[in-house]
């Protein structure tokens, strides 16, 4: 497996940005491939899912690139007082990484943990038919809960302001049909503090086709590499031995 970094200048962001890629060795790529899109979570960037969460372990038998950008703590939104990191991941960075690398746009995947989690729901929701499916492993799923500004008040007002906007909010999001088709994969622990998000989200959104996971579990690295992982079996065939 090929494990690259590219660092290039972002006109949306206005700076120089990271981006991991994981991808299978050159000999093997014989066509276009699926990619996967896999977000990190608040205070993270684009190393804490191959650094700490395993990814080159978990993706080495799937034939898939995946992508690790950087959004810093926005929450994967335009910021409202802060740069357009929405339009960074969904538009930018995708035509740029898409255009390097063998490719085939018709099979985009998202996934993330935490904020990562929100992030990956809410590109997928907003842009449905881009994606074949989107996945949140302890997602922050109920962005505009009171608590969550109670706990990070400085990171969701530069993001949000005082309120959440709807195209940021997932439950707004969730109402539109053409959404309703998407596979969305949805797993918390039954420990975390978000659990109590996600288990309203999943309850609240039946229209949705959501395939959702609770099991014993907190917020930390061995719950979201096995769920990765169950992401990846879902919708990849492993590669056969030679």
């Amino acid at each position: 497996m090929i494990n690259m970094q590219l660092e290039f200048f972002s006109p949306t962001l206005n700076m120089r940005t990271k981006v991991n890629v994981l991808l299978p060795e050159f000999a093997e790529i014989t066509a276009p491939l699926p990619v996967i899109y896999v977000l990190h979570g608040l205070t993270g960037n684009c190393d804490d899912w191959i650094r700490m969460g395993k990814a080159q372990a978990l993706l080495r038998n799937y034939p898939v690139i995946a992508v690790f950008p950087s959004a810093h703590n926005s929450f994967y939104s335009n910021m409202r007082y802060g740069q357009d990191f929405y339009t960074h991941i969904a538009q930018e960075l995708q035509d740029y990484v898409e255009g390097l690398l063998p490719i085939d746009r018709t099979q985009r995947y998202l996934c993330g943990l935490s904020m990562g989690g929100y992030g990956a729901l809410k590109l997928a929701l907003r842009e449905p038919d881009r994606y074949r499916a989107a996945g949140a492993f302890s997602g922050v799923l109920d962005i505009a809960n009171e608590a969550n500004f109670a706990r990070f008040p400085r990171e969701l007002e530069a993001c949000f302001g005082k309120s959440v906007p709807a195209e940021d909010n997932l439950f707004a999001l969730a109402e539109n049909p053409a959404c309703h088709t998407l596979p969305i994969y949805i797993a918390c622990g039954t420990e975390d503090a978000l659990f109590i998000q996600n288990e309203r989200f999943v309850q609240e959104n039946p229209q949705l086709r959501i395939d959702y996971i609770k099991e014993p579990g907190a917020h930390e690295w061995v719950f979201w590499e096995r769920h990765l992982a169950k992401f990846l079996s879902l919708h990849f065939q492993e590669k056969t031995a030679n």
